[in-house]
């Protein structure tokens, strides 16, 4: 089996956006971001809308250090984009596979997103670093 980690990510506080500038920019948000990801992410990188303002990332061969690195990197270019009208920024939860099926290794990413959210937002979590 080859290592790979999954992110997932939420865009802090989108909720309010969409009611400060209304759902069709908070659609173009959505768009700039699936644009932006697509120009930071590595070839054999996956991303996916997970749910309104989640997506998920899948990145083959990656382990914990380089997961961790990969989605920092993928946090800073979010919050350091030009956004037509206000700054956004996401918060991050990495998990990398130990051999678990995919409930385990998404709900671990889930943890780690909800203890960036907790932590402040507009950072990036790992499983591993969580104390259990």
């Amino acid at each position: 089996p080859r290592i790979f980690s999954v992110a997932i990510f939420d865009i802090d506080h989108f909720k309010v956006y969409n009611d400060s500038f209304g759902h069709v920019a908070g659609d173009e948000v959505l768009q700039d971001m699936g644009l932006l990801l697509r120009r930071i992410l590595r070839p054999t990188d996956f991303v996916a809308r997970y749910g309104g303002e989640e997506f998920a990332l899948l990145l083959p061969n990656t382990d914990v250090s380089s997961s961790i690195e990969a989605a920092e990197r993928i946090c800073n270019a979010i919050a350091n984009n030009r956004w037509n009208l206000a700054p956004i920024t996401a918060s991050f939860g990495v998990a990398t596979w130990e051999g678990e099926g995919p409930r385990v290794i998404l709900s671990r990413a889930d943890t780690a997103l909800y203890a960036s959210k907790a932590a402040g937002r507009n950072r990036v979590t790992h499983f591993s670093q969580i104390s259990k």
